[in-house]
């Protein structure tokens, strides 16, 4: 883990700044397309039949479920890693984030951990194919959990739970391979924000679901064996001309 923050803090590995045509990052001197960006032209399957959110209270209940939007999605994640590490900025990132930022802090403390890296680039060990991670935390005994967080309502339907899980999979699996990070377990995490209509108090609430080694392997597999062929096909066709 101390290697992988030095490649971030030299700038080896790297996010591309907003001012680049294409966002991505930059690994070794290299430009990488982002995992995530990927991942959703992909057609990773899952039904698209609409769920009810698992923080949606109903009619009648004086509450309502507040939306996140990128802007808002972006400063809740810089509100919940000074949260988690324990070194908030002298504002508040505001009263959506700040909230998001209270539900990681109280699935942290009921789950028994302590952050132990936040938002650093990692990238795979085969593929042109990099991200960077929410959070890596550790827990009483030292094993890591790699956390993936996603702000606003929850899951729309199947397939979104689907990609982000396949996200987060793939992530632990660049920690893993390309990093030697061992992660002992891995949990997509929803942050949601709901306020009372009364006295427009915001109150934290969160979803955790929890990704198993064998279910996470398999969506790596699925997505890997198409990338890899994706990259093979140029190469056959240069093969066919000479």
């Amino acid at each position: 883990m101390q290697r992988l923050a030095q490649l971030n803090s030299a700038g080896t590995l790297r996010a591309q700044g907003a001012g680049q045509r294409h966002r991505g990052f930059v690994c070794n001197g290299r430009v990488l397309p982002g995992l995530y960006a990927v991942l959703r032209r992909m057609r990773l399957g899952g039904s698209q039949e609409r769920l009810r959110s698992p923080f949606a209270s109903g009619p009648g209940s004086g509450l309502r479920l507040l939306r996140s939007t990128t802007r808002l999605g972006v400063s809740a994640h810089l509100a919940v890693a000074e949260r988690l590490a324990g070194t908030r900025a002298a504002r508040a990132r505001g009263p959506f984030a700040d909230t998001c930022a209270q539900a990681a802090a109280l699935f942290a403390q009921r789950a028994g951990l302590r952050l132990a890296a936040a938002e650093l680039v990692v990238q795979h060990a085969e593929l042109p194919l990099a991200t960077r991670f929410d959070a890596l935390l550790v827990d009483a005994a030292g094993r890591h959990e790699l956390l993936s967080w996603k702000t606003g309502c929850g899951p729309r339907h199947e397939a979104d739970l689907r990609l982000h899980k396949t996200q987060l999979a793939m992530e632990r699996r660049m920690l893993e391979r390309a990093h030697g990070v061992a992660v002992h377990r891995a949990t997509l995490l929803y942050l949601g924000v709901v306020q009372q209509l009364s006295d427009a108090r915001m109150v934290p609430a969160y979803k955790g679901y929890a990704l198993t080694r064998a279910e996470g392997d398999a969506l790596c597999a699925a997505v890997e064996q198409r990338l890899a062929a994706r990259r093979a096909r140029p190469a056959a066709r240069r093969a066919r001309v000479k």
